[in-house]
């Protein structure tokens, strides 16, 4: 830990110990800190405060709404500091305290916000408190209180005298005059501005929260509500010259629930640190709490909370305008609080501008949306010709949804993108007569043949016709043609053919190979659903096809498929022992849904379910790196999530996945008669033996379950079982696991003889 990381966690330890009741401080310490030199200064620090005397500033850190300090006067009261009298106290806190006071030196009449430091903190603070007096003198705007006045008081302390802001914070105003959403909005607009005005003169605040950004109505309620942002006691120079301490401290003192992750880490705090804080300002302006809740946290959990859980988008919590905050509002407040700086708002003014964009009824820059309104307008006015056959409905669906992701994609590749939507129109509505010709035909022919059974056509009829005839319909378009094979292959996988579904796979990824040059998103694509089709049963096929993937979509950063790769990915090399990469992957997937997976992203519909199985997935490899304690609490985080969902039988297979995660932990752990229940879930047996799903089973689901979770289930099954030497039960699972391996080894050589028919050059196929 180097001197200003140090200086910086005794500060935010101080300051936090401070909040605590005096008697239970030691104990908080004792939890919150395990470095005992750490530990000491801060213990030293508390003492110190705490033997400082009766005189200044060393009463609790409470704010009065009177003059009076509990039911006695201050000391200070009547005292003068300058040319200042002392009448009342506004409030205080762990470092200070702020009193109202009057001019006395006859000049003029003068009422102003007098702040003096405690005096145990003179010499550590002393240089930070005469630093803001420079920083407050060279801002001059209306949405900043302004200096009047500074010095230095007897004994001394350092003062301030600054604008007396009559108002009270952004939160109690809107809620005390029940404003409305966009009321609120203009709101909080004003002091993004300020904040504005601040960076661009090279100073961050690093404390901003509601309490420092006070509304004040105008001249006897005529004028509209001003906001006035305070405090700048913890700002710092973006260019300072000077003190190094003072601007290398890191993230130093700070208010946790507002601090953003790169604070709480200890790392220097930059404007994108203020834009965090702003952005959980918003969601508690908006929803009526704060994103996280930290108070009875200690700090390791409160860093933990802030720096790996993504808050519920506001609209989700709102106990009031719930319906308004959905979607561009949603966007808007998680991008402003995204784990990294670089994915946040680009500074406050971006956040005003996209506020505004949002009250003016336009598209925000945080959500893509005119391609999207022209995809669903499109599928609206085509549902009617792509619907004649009921059989047909599957397939429209899956060309539909991938239309609308690929409209979207490239819509985000150019600006100038009326040309290629047109274009992207014209392939979509070729795409639609042929689909309506496939459906049309047979079905024509079905019922003039007299059997009228076109509605009860097999969507597996449907698919061979659309097989057989699109390489000769597409042969000029070979882009679309693999566009097409690419929703046939996926069409044929999900009614469980996937020797066909394969097939298709293949022939979309050797036109995407010959039409763009690597890398390339949409070769990825089509690695990575040829490797699903192989899946374990050729597992260093599919390790190496979804190793060029995820390379590919690393290098090009486009698409939502990434985090499903990783996922694979991760697994494979989990089950090869490769803990340390499958680990990485697992944590580079995370964060990627809980950063990109937003509201107004196509991938928010996935998120919970792909967020749970890969919190599973490293909860995995951290258990086979034997970091059981870290392992435990991904599947903590991973089950909070879960019992989020509906009660639906979707989420059957999640929960059967959590229950693997959990009893290979406890199996790795030695905790054999704790990991048989959950593993025997995973494996598909029923209750008594096994817990009790909390989502309905599927139909589907039968006494005979699918390798997918049968076979690493049947594995550590047998494991347990042989440890406890219960041979029978052992070679049972055992006996199991050859079976799957054999079918999987049957499954290969299909799609093997597939693959081989396919790359010859006089084949039909």
């Amino acid at each position: 830990m180097t001197p200003a990381d140090r200086y910086a966690r005794v500060t935010a330890l101080f300051h936090d110990a401070l909040e605590q009741p005096p008697g239970s401080r030691a104990a908080w310490l004792a939890d919150a800190c395990d470095d005992p030199d750490v530990r000491h200064e801060v213990a030293a620090l508390l003492a110190q405060h705490t033997d400082a005397g009766p005189g200044l500033l060393d009463r609790p850190a409470l704010a009065y709404p009177d003059d009076t300090v509990g039911d006695e006067a201050d000391p200070l009261l009547g005292e003068c500091i300058g040319a200042w009298r002392v009448t009342g106290l506004l409030g205080r806190g762990g470092m200070g305290a702020v009193y109202r006071a009057e001019r006395v030196d006859d000049s003029f009449a003068q009422h102003a916000a007098l702040k003096l430091v405690h005096p145990a903190f003179l010499a550590d603070f002393r240089p930070r408190f005469l630093r803001e007096r420079a920083l407050l003198a060279g801002l001059h705007h209306p949405g900043i209180a302004h200096l009047l006045d500074g010095g230095v008081a007897e004994g001394g302390a350092p003062y301030l005298a600054m604008e007396l802001v009559d108002g009270a914070p952004i939160t109690a105003y809107a809620t005390a005059h029940g404003l409305s959403v966009r009321e609120r909005l203009a709101l909080f607009i004003q002091a993004c501005e300020a904040v504005a005005y601040a960076h661009r003169n090279l100073v961050v605040h690093r404390d901003l929260k509601p309490d420092h950004i006070l509304v004040e109505q105008g001249s006897d309620g005529a004028d509209a509500p001003r906001v006035k942002l305070l405090d700048f006691g913890i700002a710092k120079l973006l260019a300072a010259d000077g003190d190094s301490a003072l601007t290398q401290m890191g993230g130093g003192p700070m208010t946790p629930s507002y601090a953003a992750p790169e604070q709480l880490l200890g790392r220097p705090a930059t404007t994108a640190a203020d834009v965090y804080a702003l952005g959980v300002v918003l969601y508690e302006l908006l929803a009526g709490r704060r994103p996280y809740e930290l108070g009875t946290l200690t700090a390791a959990q409160a860093e933990h909370v802030v720096c790996e859980e993504t808050p519920p988008p506001p609209s989700a919590v709102a106990s009031a305008h719930a319906r308004a905050l959905r979607g561009d509002l949603d966007t808007i407040v998680l991008k402003a609080l995204a784990k990294e700086p670089e994915r946040r708002y680009a500074s406050a003014e971006a956040l005003a501008a996209d506020l505004r964009r949002h009250l003016d009824g336009l598209p925000v820059e945080a959500r893509p949306a005119t391609l999207r309104y022209r995809a669903g307008r499109f599928a609206r006015r085509h549902y009617g010709s792509l619907a004649v056959a009921a059989a047909g409905v599957l397939l429209v669906a899956a060309l539909t949804a991938f239309y609308t992701v690929r409209l979207i994609a490239e819509r985000d590749r150019a600006e100038s993108a009326s040309v290629e939507a047109r274009d992207e129109t014209d392939r979509a509505e070729a795409v639609a007569g042929f689909l309506e010709q496939i459906l049309r035909a047979p079905n024509a022919r079905w019922y003039v043949e007299g059997e009228a059974r076109g509605p009860e056509t097999p969507i597996r009829a449907v698919l061979d016709e659309a097989a057989a005839r699109v390489d000769r319909d597409f042969a000029d378009q070979p882009d679309l043609l693999a566009d097409l094979h690419h929703v046939l292959g996926d069409t044929y996988s999900a009614l469980g053919l996937v020797p066909e579904g394969w097939r298709h796979h293949l022939r979309s990824l050797v036109l995407r190979e010959s039409l763009y040059t690597p890398p390339h998103p949409a070769i990825a694509e089509a690695l990575y659903y040829v490797a699903s089709a192989i899946g374990p049963s050729n597992v260093g096929e599919h390790t190496r096809l979804l190793e060029r993937a995820v390379a590919m979509q690393r290098a090009r950063n486009e698409g939502n498929n990434f985090p499903f790769m990783v996922l694979d990915l991760a697994s494979n090399y989990s089950e090869a022992g490769r803990y340390a990469e499958a680990e990485a992957l697992s944590r580079e997937g995370i964060a990627f849904v809980q950063t990109r997976f937003v509201p107004g992203d196509d991938g928010f519909r996935y998120r919970d379910r792909i967020l749970i199985l890969l919190l599973q997935k490293r909860a995995d490899a951290l258990s086979g790196l034997g970091e059981f304690g870290v392992a435990a609490h991904q599947l903590t985080s991973a089950d909070s999530v879960l019992m989020r969902l509906p009660r639906l039988t979707t989420y059957y297979e999640v929960w059967q996945n959590q229950m693997c995660s959990l009893g290979r932990l406890l199996l790795h752990q030695r905790r054999y008669a704790e990991a048989e229940p959950p593993l025997l879930a995973c494996h598909g047996e029923l209750p008594p033996r096994a817990p009790a799903a909390p989502f309905p089973r599927p139909e589907v689901a039968s006494s005979t379950p699918s390798s997918v979770f049968s076979t690493p289930a049947s594995v550590a099954l047998a494991e347990l079982y042989e440890t406890e030497d219960r041979p029978d039960e052992a070679a049972r699972y055992r006996a199991e696991v050859e079976r799957f391996r054999a079918e999987a080894a049957r499954s290969y050589a299909r799609l093997d003889s597939i693959r081989a028919a396919f790359q010859e050059p006089d084949s039909s196929d």
